[in-house]
């Protein structure tokens, strides 16, 4: 009769390969990873005969392993068993072999086989897990084993993803969470200190190669981008004053000065994860004062710089880069911006928190006008957010001469980024018709303007005095330009609409827009109505507010004629939010009707537009208080079907 392994093999090929035998193939491996129990010990046998079977069926003989670590039909035997097969394996293989280096999917298999050896066996009945596998990474004393070096930083990556990688706790059972923290509270416990060490010295001596040899050995290269993300996994979970010493951090400040960009991103993303750890208030400003990380950023982005100018970097190297210089600032501008928040924080480490946040503010204007600016927006939201609470609890004196010159640049930065870009990077769409989906590029474009624009109302409440000053320019410069045949282009007309459209929530801090946002009443009328609900304002004799001068020069300016579709949707929407405009000033309507009813609006030869204006006018009818006054203005126009 065949043996086992050898059914295996047979069946595992048939598997692969379509045939009349295929689906009983497939049905037949099924039943063994189902039933563990009595094949894994051949599967073992699969995997270990290197010369014998492929590597597809020594991956299901893996797998077979897997299943029974992972089942409850297993005894001390089998793990036994399994641990010291494997064992004499990795001596054969990756100290004296090649290290299945032409395999990697075979040997990271391997890797999470023995995850499950430790998940099972650690600390109890194999305590010496860690230091056994330190002891094999290297080949004498003055120099690393490349492949069990490799080996040892993919299972200590591994063991870290497993226990503590948030994505993968969503899908974790309650029982699978509480071993998941037992087993991390044993490495810290028993095991930590000496992890950070022996990665400790992988990286130096893998600097120290590739700072003595040329060209780079590719081994060292890959150890030492693998020991710094190793520190990063660590960094999450251990104790920081294992990771920030005088050792690790020179190691961490010099791969990123090396000329390869992989060694750099993880060096950033190392960064990343220790200023964003958690910590107590006054250890966060004592480790981002050590570090240094203010003048660390200015000097690597100014270098960074220099690389993409010389051609040295291309604009994606460039960009990879310089976004993980950006999410380290906008990691340690949130942190920062917590403490300040915390009323339980004491006032002299929250005045600190948040002179060091205010240090930062230089190097976030110069991300902000970068392709890399959006991972700076939610530092640059809780920096603003901070500003308000400000202005409620010191409205008098919030606005020191330092903030409102950093309001002053910033606005412009974050209303320039709402503009879409050049018609060769981007396509416009119009909307979507119910049913639809949306074109993935529009769908991001708008999310980001959401997230713009919650900042730029920020900026309004904080000071509507400088909003007024940046907006109005730009959208009336438009407005002006827009009749002469000038060169603006369309997305200049689009941004000034749609900053137009915005405004009006801008300046009231989010709320509804009403009349009164459109003249400037005098406050003796104001409290005249509020005493007496009948008595009528009359609007029309009062100066027209910014807001109403910026609606009236634009129903006058004919922007529907601007030759592409955006602008007239746009303007449309306009409309319809500001309908109490054109109620008070009826005369604006004779310049905003021939628009919506033509082909620009209801009658536009594209669907998409022409839905949407239906449901705009509609809306703009139905909004009015006297809506049978706003139909029949509408209708003295030359009323037909609309398609």
């Amino acid at each position: 009769m065949t043996a086992l392994d050898e059914q295996i093999h047979q069946a595992v090929t048939a598997a692969l390969n379509p045939g009349p035998l295929q689906s009983e193939a497939t049905n037949f491996l099924q039943e063994l990873r189902s039933n563990p129990k009595h094949s894994w010990e051949h599967g073992l046998i699969c995997f270990l005969a290197i010369d014998k079977y492929t590597p597809q069926t020594r991956l299901f003989g893996l797998q077979l392993v897997d299943a029974m670590l992972t089942s409850h039909q297993q005894d001390q035997a089998c793990y036994q068993t399994t641990r010291e097969q494997l064992w004499d394996y990795i001596q054969r293989q990756f100290i004296n072999g090649d290290g299945e280096q032409a395999l990697p999917y075979l040997r990271n298999k391997l890797v999470q086989t023995i995850f499950l050896l430790f998940f099972q066996s650690y600390p109890n009945s194999w305590p010496d897990f860690f230091k056994d596998f330190a002891r094999l990474i290297r080949q004498d004393p003055q120099h690393l084993n490349p492949r069990t070096t490799d080996l040892y930083l993919r299972l200590l990556h591994e063991i870290s993803s497993e226990l503590s990688d948030a994505l993968l706790r969503i899908n974790k059972s309650p029982e699978r969470l509480a071993k998941d923290a037992e087993l991390r509270d044993a490495v810290r416990q028993h095991d930590a200190a000496s992890i950070a060490q022996e990665t400790f010295t992988i990286v130096a001596e893998s600097l120290q190669t590739l700072n003595q040899t040329s060209p780079a050995t590719p081994s060292a290269q890959e150890s030492l981008e693998m020991g710094i993300r190793v520190v990063e996994d660590y960094a999450s979970w251990i104790d920081i004053s294992l990771i920030v010493t005088p050792t690790w951090i020179p190691f961490l400040f010099q791969s990123l000065q090396l000329p390869h960009l992989n060694i750099r991103l993880a060096a950033t993303d190392a960064l990343i994860c220790i200023v964003t750890k958690g910590m107590p208030p006054n250890n966060r400003i004592e480790l981002y004062n050590l570090l240094g990380l203010v003048e660390l950023l200015n000097t690597l982005k100014t270098k960074n710089h220099q690389l993409r100018q010389s051609g040295e970097w291309s604009d994606d190297q460039d960009n990879q880069f310089n976004e993980r210089l950006a999410r380290i600032l906008n990691g340690m501008g949130l942190e920062l911006c917590k403490v300040c928040d915390d009323n339980s924080v004491p006032p002299d480490l929250q005045a600190a928190s948040l002179a060091l946040a205010t240090q930062l503010l230089p190097l976030l204007l110069s991300f902000l006008q970068d392709d890399v600016f959006s991972s700076c927006l939610p530092f640059t939201s809780a920096l603003l957010s901070r500003y308000k609470k400000d202005k409620k609890l010191v409205p008098a004196s919030h606005l020191t001469q330092e903030k409102r010159s950093f309001l002053s640049q910033l606005l412009p930065l974050i209303v320039i980024k709402l503009r879409y870009p050049s018609d060769d990077l981007f396509q416009w769409e119009p909307p979507a018709l119910p049913g639809e989906t949306e074109d993935e590029d529009m769908v991001l474009h708008h999310d980001r303007r959401r997230q713009l624009k919650n900042i730029i109302d920020a900026i309004a409440v904080i000071d509507e005095s400088l909003f007024q000053e940046t907006i109005d320019p730009l959208i009336l410069n438009v407005l002006d330009h827009i009749s002469n045949k000038s060169n603006l282009s369309w997305q200049e007309v689009e941004l000034a609409l749609v900053m137009l459209y915005n405004y009006g929530e801008a300046v009231r801090g989010s709320g509804p827009t009403s009349i009164r946002s459109y003249v400037i009443i005098p406050p003796e009328e104001i409290k005249k109505h509020n005493k007496n609900k009948d008595y009528k304002i009359n609007y029309s004799q009062y100066p027209l507010s910014s807001l109403g001068n910026l609606l009236l020069k634009a129903s006058k300016a004919l922007v529907t004629k601007f030759p592409h579709p955006s602008i007239a949707v746009q303007w449309f929407e306009c409309v319809t939010r500001y309908h109490e405009f054109f109620e008070i000033f009826p005369g604006a309507i004779q310049d905003v009707l021939p628009a919506f009813l033509d082909d620009r609006g209801l009658h536009h030869p594209d669907c998409n537009i022409r839905y949407r204006c239906c449901y705009l006018f509609y809306r703009f009818v139905l909004q009015g208080n006297q809506p049978s006054k706003l139909t029949s203005t509408y209708m003295v126009g030359k009323p037909s079907s609309i398609n």
